[in-house]
């Protein structure tokens, strides 16, 4: 370890105060008093990093304030060692008498042992299993009452996720346990009483005030603008941004800011690379697979909205003839494994559309810009003139169309993208304050001022346009009327 690393530290835990008093007075105090506990699971979702893991250790410490006994079973695994079936039923037996567990563990075996189709049809032999093992668990808590905590809970396959929820339903109202899972997505209870008895909390990024709490030492707000400028609060980014100057910068350096910028590409790529590598896709088994994922995630970085239409158009029009490794007719099942193997893409209201997490979208996007520049250019020049199309296609059979002011936005971004990465700053300016007073023109008060307060808190746009940001604004708010 190098000097330089001894003199960066940082907090190991901020900013989840609300989650935490939720839980802790919400939760665990009526567990501790006997109390009614109506919503007996809390599910606790985001992204890989994001915090989940830390958090339930945090859960951990309040049980032990209050003298309660807890259990974690991770379902984590890596590439070399496969997790076992059933494995989290097979712990939580560890908790009942001796007999109870033999019996629990051997019917779990030949559950096991049985094939899917075999399973699905052993209707009463999965409610014996399920009313046996709910017996045992309730003995347990006539004595104390319990917190079970699940980390990686998505990784519970269908069977798992439906044997889970068979016990929760035979135990949950006894108000002498509390559930608490956290995975990358939540999961979705066929029992509409155990949707009921659900409380979700969805993890998002650190804000910037949360972030400048984050770095202890060196006291440096310029460091600090840095790297919440490239992760935007994203946990995991945050640790290893942090750790990769520590390692191979050092902190005391008069040059020190100067030598962060000349080599602000190489910590882009190695944290785009440590990231997918080994948090996000972690997980697929196939390394071709893994490659696939990386490059579609890498492709769609640009586009702040698409869905299976728009990657198919872009798959066709632009990445294949840069990358014969990517097939355009099998747009579909890509789309499928971004959305549910990565756990990255969802689905974005506002924008009508899907989008990647915004922190690592904006990471491999800037991976891309330093690594394929041209491939970055012409995904954005591309999807320019999609948004001008379907701009101009709304507004032909509407002038004042909504969904042309969504259209304009994303025209503005991809225009602004592209020649701010060619150095061709007024160029576009001028273009974007012409496109936009065009518009205005067809545009009611409702639509204009609709335009202006979503371009008013769009951070892309504002960072793209930079001093030049503050007199579009001027000019949309100058023809409000």
């Amino acid at each position: 370890m190098t000097s330089a690393v001894k003199k960066i530290q940082r907090k190991s835990f901020i900013s989840r105060d609300n989650e935490l008093e939720f839980i802790e007075k919400g939760k665990i105090s009526a567990l501790a008093k006997g109390a009614i506990l109506f919503q007996c699971i809390t599910t606790i979702t985001g992204i890989p990093g994001i915090g989940k893991t830390t958090l339930l250790k945090k859960v951990a410490e309040i049980a032990e304030s209050f003298k309660l006994r807890w259990i974690q079973v991770s379902l984590g695994k890596n590439l070399s060692r496969k997790r076992e079936e059933f494995f989290l039923f097979k712990e939580i037996a560890k908790l009942f008498e001796e007999n109870d567990a033999s019996e629990a563990n051997r019917q779990i075996d030949e559950i096991h042992k049985m094939g899917q189709e075999e399973r699905r049809m052993d209707q009463e032999g999965r409610r014996r299993f399920l009313n046996l093992y709910a017996k045992h668990l309730k003995k347990y808590l006539e004595a104390q009452p319990l917190i079970l905590m699940v980390d990686d809970s998505h990784r519970l396959n269908e069977t798992e996720k439906a044997i889970f929820e068979g016990i929760m339903e035979r135990v949950c109202g006894t108000n002498r346990l509390l559930v608490v899972l956290a995975g990358r997505s939540y999961i979705s209870w066929r029992s509409f009483e155990l949707r009921r008895r659900t409380f979700q909390i969805s993890l998002d990024h650190f804000d910037k005030e949360q972030f400048d709490n984050f770095l202890i030492a060196p006291r440096d707000d310029q460091l600090n603008d840095r790297i919440y400028r490239l992760t935007r609060g994203y946990p995991l980014a945050s640790v290893q941004a942090l750790e990769w100057v520590g390692e191979n910068l050092n902190v005391t350096d008069p040059e020190f800011h100067q030598k962060l910028t000349d080599r602000e590409t190489d910590l882009v790529l190695s944290l785009t690379d440590t990231i997918l590598d080994n948090f996000i896709l972690i997980d697929i088994p196939s390394r071709e697979n893994r490659n696939l994922l990386k490059a579609l995630l890498k492709y769609t970085s640009p586009l702040r909205r698409f869905d299976d239409g728009i990657l198919s158009k872009l798959l066709k029009e632009v990445i294949a003839k840069e990358d014969s490794a990517v097939h355009p007719e099998k747009s579909s099942k890509y789309f499928w494994a971004m959305k549910t193997l990565t756990h990255l893409v969802v689905w974005d209201s506002p924008k009508t559309g899907y989008a990647t997490d915004a922190a690592v979208r904006r990471l491999l996007a800037l991976s891309m810009k330093y690594r394929e520049k041209d491939i970055y250019l012409a995904i954005h020049e591309y999807m320019a003139n999609f948004y001008k199309k379907a701009m101009n296609a709304a507004i032909e059979k509407d002038p004042s169309s909504p969904q042309s002011i969504l259209y304009l936005l994303e025209f503005i971004f991809h225009h602004a993208s592209f020649h701010a990465a060619k150095g061709e700053i007024q160029t576009w300016i001028e273009d974007i304050r012409s496109i936009i007073l065009e518009n205005f023109k067809g545009y009611k008060f409702r639509e204009r001022n609709h335009f202006y307060e979503e371009y008013k808190k769009d951070e892309d746009i504002e960072e793209l346009m930079g001093e030049e940001y503050p007199g579009i604004l001027e000019i949309i708010k100058d023809h409000l009327q």
